[in-house]
């Protein structure tokens, strides 16, 4: 703690309290208002009786704890010296740079989303204690690899690339070690109206993995028990789902938007087609003339004991040379023409549920759905498949 000089109270500090310049200026111009009125009383000719006075007033000189206690002036610069000592060495101190903690050294990070090493994290940063971090992009690179909170998207409906199904939402990233090429996993929460969402993926090393959706009593499929017969809820109405051979133990459902109760792979494609599976269905887009594209289940199912298969589809692209197709056949690489049945629609189409009659087969058979184009126009027909089920 701080004590003072007796003669003119002049701060000395403690060795372990802060520096703080206004101390040293304080005494220092207390020092020279005597040494002034010391000089001018000589100057004016002041009695002996008068300098005495003035220099009983300074002190005894050997009561300095400077180490130089000659005259005021050495003693001062003494001081000065000891001080400017103590900062050098300070300053360049790890542990306590100038005596006040290893963050006074450090600057703040320039933005809530500042990855620099070494940074003083502030209120806000990576979605600590404030808003999430938002931006319009690809959710694929804006992140980083650091742990953090996210908004992903404008929220006026527009969702962040690569979100599942170009949602717009909130969601946390998790990371490893904070360095490229870490281990990382997402999870994610859509922010539209109705069903909430939620998703998952996780980075393989030199890419990031498919999303996954968790379900829950908001979005999974609606199903029951009606005396002892199973039912799936369709526009609100209670049908029963035959519990044949599709699928045992869950009740004729092959495709439920996004959810692959049996794996659907790849199969016959000709010309410059795309596909691809969304979060709430499979898409199909044959961009060429006499271009062809399909998906099969990887596996035969058994139809012995299914009346109906039933496929929820639509088209909606104004072009009577395009076609939909619900095949069945014991062929897994087929084109169209290669059936066992099948049913089609030309054109476009709003979203429909349509019928194929398999009563007459029995065995197991592959379950594709197809789509093909025959003019050669700019643009992409759209055929999108949101479930496949058996009665």
């Amino acid at each position: 703690m701080a004590s003072e000089t007796p003669n003119y109270q002049l701060l000395k500090p403690d060795p372990n309290d802060f520096y703080d310049v206004n101390v040293a200026n304080t005494n220092m111009d207390k020092i020279d208002t005597i040494l002034k009125q010391l000089a001018s009383a000589i100057a004016s000719g002041a009695t002996a009786e008068q300098i005495e006075e003035l220099g009983n007033a300074i002190g005894n000189l050997e009561g300095l704890e400077t180490e130089t206690k000659t005259n005021l002036v050495a003693a001062i610069n003494s001081l000065k010296q000891t001080i400017s000592s103590h900062l050098a060495e300070t300053a360049t101190d790890e542990v306590r740079p100038h005596g006040m903690g290893t963050a006074a050294g450090k600057d703040v990070q320039a933005s809530t989303r500042d990855e620099s090493t070494g940074r003083l994290m502030q209120v806000g940063a990576f979605g600590l204690g404030g808003g999430s971090i938002g931006e319009n992009g690809d959710l694929n690179t804006f992140l980083g690899y650091t742990n953090k909170f996210f908004w992903a998207g404008s929220g006026s409906g527009d969702g962040l690339a690569n979100t599942p199904g170009n949602l717009y939402g909130h969601g946390i990233q998790f990371v490893r070690a904070g360095e490229e090429g870490s281990s990382r996993t997402q999870l994610f929460t859509d922010n539209g109206a109705g069903d909430k969402s939620m998703w998952f993926r996780g980075w393989s090393g030199s890419q990031w993995g498919p999303w996954f959706e968790l379900f829950h009593e908001g979005n999974q499929p609606k199903l029951r028990v009606n005396n002892d017969v199973v039912e799936y809820l369709d526009d609100n109405t209670w049908k029963p789902i035959s519990k044949g051979g599709l699928l045992p133990g869950f009740n004729g459902l092959l495709y439920y938007s996004g959810e692959e109760h049996i794996q659907f792979d790849v199969g016959y494609k000709t010309g410059t087609a795309t596909q691809s599976k969304n979060a709430d269905c499979l898409l199909l887009q044959p961009s060429s003339s006499t271009g062809e594209c399909a998906y099969v289940t990887s596996i035969e199912v058994d139809l012995t004991n299914v009346n109906t298969l039933k496929v929820d589809w639509e088209q909606s692209y104004a072009d009577n040379n395009t076609y939909s197709y619900l095949i069945v056949s014991t062929s897994k690489t087929g084109n169209f023409e290669t059936y066992n049945a099948r049913t089609y629609v030309r054109g476009q189409f709003a979203r429909k549920i349509d019928t194929l009659d398999v009563s007459n087969l029995t065995g197991t058979y592959y379950i594709r759905v197809a789509a093909r184009r025959l003019d050669t126009a700019s643009s992409s027909p759209s055929h999108k498949i949101y479930r496949i089920w058996g009665e």
